[in-house]
């Protein structure tokens, strides 16, 4: 199983040892030092790796959380189908999921691409860097694969388009209609 976990502590290490080597002021190691104990009860290990059938429950509660849904326990099938897809990850600190990512690859005539059809990081983890691991992963293993292009939908008046744009998203031309029918 492809897995990689992001060590806080070892880059707290690496940056310290930095500060250090470079001969910084009293002052400026002070900071340093007073911003890793600030950090350091949210300082952790995160591993990434795919989504498990036993996640199915976790992930649904997360999604309802953070989205304000009402899904019903009915509605959890719908997840199901992300366990193959090659590109659905969750993000684990200690056997809990902090979040979680759903995309699945999108044969395409012209450039297969992967969507992302979900991304969901936990309220109380949020501004970690979470949603950029699982991002990355994503990333990773479609580039595995010789696919280059990811694709994501989301609404301009949400916070995290600002955040999309961030890492390298770009609105493109194409245009999201609908049409309901019974």
């Amino acid at each position: 199983e492809d897995t990689f976990g992001y060590s806080i502590s070892y880059w707290k290490t690496f940056c310290e040892k930095i500060v250090q080597e470079n001969g910084l002021s009293e002052e400026v190691l002070e900071h340093f030092r007073m911003l890793v104990s600030r950090n350091s009860e949210r300082s952790c290990d995160y591993l990434v790796r795919s989504l498990e059938k036993d996640d199915l429950e976790e992930v649904f509660r997360l999604i309802n959380r953070n989205f304000d849904m009402d899904l019903t326990i009915y509605d959890m099938y719908k997840i199901e189908p992300f366990l193959e897809s090659g590109y659905s990850f969750v993000v684990c600190n200690n056997e809990e999921i902090l979040g979680a990512v759903l995309g699945y690859k999108v044969p395409d005539l012209v450039r297969e691409y992967v969507y992302i059809d979900t991304i969901v990081v936990g309220e109380t983890t949020r501004n970690m860097g979470l949603g950029r691991m699982l991002i990355s992963h994503v990333e990773k293993c479609a580039s595995k694969n010789h696919i280059h292009l990811i694709r994501l939908q989301t609404d301009k008046e949400i916070e995290v388009y600002e955040i999309y744009k961030h890492m390298g998203f770009a609105e493109s031309n194409l245009v999201t209609m609908k049409r309901f029918f019974m």
